[in-house]
């Protein structure tokens, strides 16, 4: 029987990403409980990538994320992961506050944010109900393609020289 230097239960975007970081320097066997990896969440995701999530905490390590995603080295992938969307954060009148506050939260970080005049809410959405006011827009937001990122993972740790075994369930499964 064959040894491993670490066992990853799930293939999917966390198990494969993990997977083909370590790969290189460990041996790894990725099992996957289902016929192929990605079945579940990650085959299902419509992923949003944006600076702010998490908070200013957070933010720098997001970050510092971008420039793999938008140009990720040739031998991993020959495409970006990230495409253009943009985002539209909205609020009522007694939700001012914390449009403030958020705009406070990243004010020396550098990301690009926009308050939004109703005017400028309604030729985007022009049916908008009169409650809602007042809006901040991220510009830099993106789509990722997690499709095309958990393959890119995947390929990487194939190279490294990971085994993957679908239809295999782990003792607690």
């Amino acid at each position: 029987m064959k040894q491993y230097d670490v066992i990853i239960i799930g293939a999917g975007i966390a198990g494969a990403s993990i997977a083909s970081e370590i790969g290189a320097d460990r041996s790894v066997l990725l099992l996957e409980a289902e016929e192929h990896p990605g079945y579940h969440s990650t085959g299902r995701s419509a992923a949003f990538w944006t600076e702010s999530y998490g908070g200013p905490m957070v933010q720098p390590l997001t970050s510092a994320s971008r420039a793999f995603l938008e140009k990720p080295p040739a031998d991993f992938s020959d495409m970006p992961f990230l495409g253009p969307r943009g985002a539209v954060n909205i609020g009522r009148d007694e939700d001012l506050h914390l449009a403030d506050q958020f705009l406070a939260d990243f004010a020396d970080s550098g990301l690009n944010m926009d308050r939004w005049s109703r005017e400028q809410l309604l030729s985007l959405v022009p049916d908008l109900k009169p409650a809602w006011q007042h809006a901040v827009y991220e510009p830099d937001c993106r789509d990722i393609d997690v499709a095309a990122l958990h393959a890119a993972y995947l390929r990487n740790a194939k190279r490294q020289g990971v085994e993957l075994l679908c239809r295999a369930r782990s003792a607690r499964s």
